[in-house]
């Protein structure tokens, strides 16, 4: 099971806004995920209008779940009008290797010679 990120654009028009957002759980439930955080960020002025909508209702979930399930998830939400945009993010978490910090006077040096070595390359033209 894989780690998404799931949020959902709700339309505040819509007078069954709650029943959608508890539908959507519901859609959830029966494909197996299983709901590890949700926030109501709440509404909030979209960038360009959706459906001659300029506001909607955001609602951000953490979910843990088959990726297989998502083309079917998606295909539902499609067809319900309360929702404006859905999408999933899969998290992913690797790990960075970072080089140490070369102290200064190294880091010096090799600017130096990077230096010195275009000086030879065009004294030569």
């Amino acid at each position: 099971m894989d780690k998404y990120e799931f949020t959902v654009v709700y339309n505040v028009e819509e007078p069954k806004k709650s029943e959608a957002i508890t539908a959507v759980e519901a859609l959830l439930k029966s494909k197996n995920a299983t709901v590890l955080n949700r926030k109501e960020w709440g509404l909030k002025t979209l960038a360009y209008e959706i459906n001659k909508c300029d506001k909607g209702f955001y609602v951000f979930y953490e979910l843990e779940m088959d990726g297989q399930q998502i083309a079917s998830i998606e295909r539902e939400l499609s067809l319900n009008p309360s929702i404006l945009r859905h999408m999933f993010v899969k998290e992913v978490y690797r790990k960075v290797k970072r080089r140490p910090f070369a102290p200064k006077d190294t880091a010096a040096k090799e600017v130096e010679e990077h230096v010195e070595d275009k000086d030879t390359d065009n004294s030569g033209n």
